[in-house]
């Protein structure tokens, strides 16, 4: 009897190389049947919503159980199983954890839109990078990078030994899903493209909790192809060649950190004296390449502040992907 697959076996062990080069039917052939047919027509059908984030598509209808109508029961990775823990169920997109008490991927996603937007809206407004719409210029490929960073979430969701939600093989799904999608934005450029994915790729090998952190920054350097890009390392040592040149992997690596420094989730939730939430307290983790370390990231914002960052990553990615949502 034939031993199938699960979406995180599958994207979890994929390649740089495999983002750009692997068709979705080779990709996809140790799925069940109907789940590989199901993620396909996923490619075929781009929703380049944040709403999209909540919404049952063909993949979450076949590869989780449904207890109630809109919510997914998350199967268990298998040191749960053997621990006999109980599944989580919860709405479509789902991610509760200790590091994302947000609980849901639309508000996570649209978080980590504000916040790029937050850190660069004074360095393109300044220098006119992005493109601009009544007066306001939006970090186009930034605001790209942050929409798709998690978006594999969606289907690689599972419960874990902690009960919490864990989604091993995300990255390397939302970058496949990035690309695959992208292709069908006609004012994208394929180099613009490449990047982005390859950021998206990348946003998780910069992690703190990284078993070697050493091991960590090379893998990394060389997904991206190394600092030097296509140059030759001082003792006459090849170079990892990479994907890009020099200039490319200086854009790559500007995207990546900028998504990881972005990358922040609900840590804790603030009460006021009658109990209603007030405040959040947002983590995450600030890379260097250079140093090759990566050190926790604490903000502290109001209710106001967090609603408004919310709302404002909707309205970008909105305003970014305008014309493909209304095909």
């Amino acid at each position: 009897m034939r031993q199938y697959k699960t979406l995180p076996d599958i994207f979890g062990h994929a390649t740089l190389a495999d983002m750009f080069f692997m068709p979705p039917e080779i990709m996809l052939k140790d799925l069940p049947p109907e789940q590989r047919e199901a993620f396909m027509d996923v490619l075929e059908h781009p929703d380049f919503t944040i709403h999209g984030l909540k919404k049952e598509d063909a993949f979450t209808k076949v590869a989780f159980k449904h207890p109630f109508e809109g919510e997914n029961e998350y199967p268990l990775t298998p040191e749960a199983a053997e621990a006999g823990v109980q599944p989580l169920t919860g709405v479509i997109g789902y991610m509760h954890s200790r590091y994302h008490l947000e609980d849901t991927l639309y508000a996570h996603t649209a978080i980590v839109v504000g916040q790029m937007n937050e850190m660069l809206y004074q360095v393109c407004s300044c220098g006119k990078r992005g493109y601009g719409e009544d007066d306001v210029v939006i970090p186009t490929p930034y605001v790209i990078c942050a929409f798709f960073h998690d978006i594999g979430k969606k289907w690689c969701a599972c419960t874990n030994i902690n009960r919490e939600i864990s989604s091993y093989g995300h990255a390397e799904c939302s970058a496949y899903v990035a690309n695959y999608w992208l292709k069908k934005v006609k004012k994208l450029e394929p180099e613009m493209r490449q990047m982005i994915v390859s950021a998206i790729y990348g946003h998780d090998l910069i992690k703190r909790w990284s078993p070697d952190s050493d091991y960590k920054l090379r893998v990394y350097q060389e997904t991206m192809g190394g600092i030097a890009g296509d140059e030759a390392k001082k003792d006459g040592e090849i170079q990892f060649p990479g994907f890009f040149k020099g200039g490319q992997n200086r854009i790559i690596q500007r995207y990546t950190e900028t998504l990881a420094d972005a990358d922040l989730g609900v840590s804790k939730i603030m009460l006021d004296s009658k109990a209603r939430e007030s405040g959040y307290i947002l983590s995450g983790e600030h890379f260097s390449q250079y140093s090759g370390k990566a050190e926790p990231k604490v903000e502290t914002v109001t209710n106001d502040e967090f609603t408004k960052r919310i709302d404002e990553g909707i309205s970008l990615v909105e305003k970014v992907f305008k014309d493909e949502n209304q095909h």
